[in-house]
């Protein structure tokens, strides 16, 4: 009796709040409350955190040592508040909670985008750092156990724990339901397990593309392979529609594609560029994009995205062959990008900062030298059918640098703000940037459309995903918002395309309207080519009469 006397003595001193466990568990709450957007959450988030709290900071008291002792306290106490004030961060600027398609992106970072971001977002990243010091300075500063008679704090340390623990009981019976559920609500742990996701899902990719290369795909996998000798796929970058003349915006700077749209309406004749209306992309970051936009993965499939056929093998298994031009720095942690573009039989890196695949004096960072580059080395590799797939910088970040000084037409005093949340003169500035990087991609584009003009070829231009311009929030950048996914989706058919398949130009006009998701490009693309395999489903393929209007896109803000 004596001793369980002095254990329960012990344990109810243990459970005493303090000042640091009671800021790690307020902003584990608030980081919670912020994601879900309900204060249910931030309850869930509290209580969840103290069960698990309660088990490694207390935990501590055992350890003999008072250095270790204390040192361990303030590495899980401090790197709870730093990932919970993390967490907060990216949900406010990025509308991310943490995942494993934020580690991906973050691995895929190289150090150039590495200052683009802090040089976009500094004032942020200086109210992050500050928010952080000034939780430091009150854990330092309040003394709660003075504040609140120890008897109270232990009350309320065992009332906490006692009402974490029941609003868990009914999960006790369902294995670790309880553990897992826990963790859930607890920032670091999320942290952890989506950086956990990340790499081991890039080993398991790593290893199976590996396997890849000994691998064909079954003889009756296809049953046509191809009636169009030049199919193109263009890939841009961060380019919204919402702040493109071609879609309405109140700013001139798509006067070469908008005169390619509109030049035969004049003559009552099928147009060249045919614009449609509503695409969307799933996710708002490159590596999550790319992990469904080549390949049969999409938002409703549930195996990893490397188990799935993908775009360039079908290609290369229908006789094209193919290339892939890109404009992006790509290295060992751009795995996604890597892995895919690695099964185009002739592939380009077109940048400084790669040593295997630096070109010298080919490189600049401006996209019309991919132009360039093209002209004078690919003609002379093409086959009687030709997969190319170029992908370009675009309007990524920083935005003032991704086109010439010639291109900076448009000024703040030349655009509207009345739908932004943009108010002051850095910001606006900001948006003439990016409406200006829009303007260069005209003319980029523009000049991929006029390499294939002459030829049997049909384009198809899309973005990898949008940018939210000061849309949904006083932020900028990539976002999982709605703004941050609605692309631009274009294709470009030449007069030789229109002469030898008028079916095919008639199916793209009946589907400029229908409401599409870039993640089902591939059950699209190839049937349009004359491409059929086992793995299409028609009511995914935007040019069938049968494609589903009415199935609801998965998009990352709804899942």
């Amino acid at each position: 009796m004596e001793k369980l006397l002095k254990f329960l003595k012990f344990f109810a001193s243990s459970v005493t709040l303090d000042e640091k466990f009671l800021i790690f568990l307020l902003c584990n709450a608030l980081s919670n409350a912020y994601k879900n957007s309900d204060l249910f959450s931030f309850s869930k988030g509290f209580l969840g955190a103290f069960l698990i709290g309660f088990v490694v900071y207390y935990g501590c008291v055992l350890i003999p040592k008072k250095r270790l002792k204390y040192s361990l306290e303030w590495l899980f106490i401090g790197s709870g508040i730093v990932f919970s004030v993390a967490e907060i961060f990216t949900l406010f600027m990025f509308k991310m909670p943490f995942s494993k398609g934020l580690i991906d992106t973050l691995l895929a970072t190289n150090s150039s985008e590495t200052m683009a971001f802090v040089k976009s977002y500094n004032n942020y990243l200086f109210y992050y750092v500050f928010i952080l010091i000034a939780l430091l300075i009150v854990i330092k500063i309040i003394r709660f156990r003075a504040l609140v008679p120890g008897v109270i704090a232990g009350v309320l340390g065992l009332s906490i724990l006692t009402i974490g623990s029941v609003r868990h009981v009914k999960y006790l019976t369902s294995n670790d339901a309880i553990l897992k559920k826990s963790l859930r609500s607890l920032s670091l742990a999320r942290g952890f397990y989506s950086a956990y996701l990340s790499l081991t899902d890039r080993q398991q990719a790593i290893k199976f593309y590996s396997f890849l290369n000994n691998l064909y795909l079954p003889s009756d996998y296809l049953s046509s392979t191809g009636d169009v000798e030049n199919v193109v796929l263009v890939i841009g970058e961060s380019a919204s529609r919402n702040f493109m003349q071609l879609y309405g915006y109140n700013a001139p700077n798509n006067p070469l594609l908008s005169e390619l749209a509109n030049e035969r309406e004049r003559e009552r004749e099928s147009n060249n560029l045919f614009v449609f209306s509503d695409t969307i992309s799933k996710e708002g970051s490159t590596s999550d994009v790319f992990e469904s936009l080549l390949n049969y993965s999409d938002a409703e499939t549930t195996k990893p995205w490397y188990h799935y056929h993908n775009m360039i093998d079908i290609f290369k298994r229908s006789h094209y062959e193919t290339f892939w031009l890109e404009k992006q720095f790509v290295d060992q942690w751009s795995l996604i990008q890597d892995l895919v573009s690695s099964r185009s039989k002739n592939r380009y890196f077109l940048q400084r900062d790669r040593n295997r695949y630096f070109l010298p004096k080919e490189w600049t960072s401006y996209d019309e030298y991919i132009l360039t580059f093209y002209s004078k080395n690919i003609p002379s590799q093409l086959k009687s059918k030709n997969f190319i797939v170029f992908h370009l910088r675009g309007s990524h970040k920083t935005y003032s640098e991704r086109f010439p000084q010639s291109f900076a037409k448009f000024k703040p005093s030349d655009l509207s703000f009345s739908n932004l949340h943009a108010s002051s003169d850095r910001d606006k500035q900001i948006v003439a940037d990016y409406v200006n990087s829009l303007y260069y991609n005209d003319f980029v584009l523009n000049g991929i459309f006029n390499l294939f003009k002459d030829k049997d070829a049909i384009v198809f231009y899309l973005s990898d995903h949008a940018q939210d311009i000061f849309e949904s929030g006083p932020t900028y950048g990539h976002s999982c918002s709605k703004a941050g996914l609605e692309i631009p989706f274009m294709i470009y058919v030449s007069d030789i395309f229109k002469e030898k398949h008028p079916e095919k130009v008639k199916l793209i006009k009946n589907a400029l309207n229908k409401p599409f998701m870039s993640d089902d490009l591939i059950h699209s693309l190839l049937p349009l080519v004359g491409i059929h395999t086992k793995d299409e489903i028609e009511s995914k393929n935007l040019f069938s009469p049968k494609f589903d209007t009415q199935r609801k896109r998965a998009v990352c803000y709804e899942r």
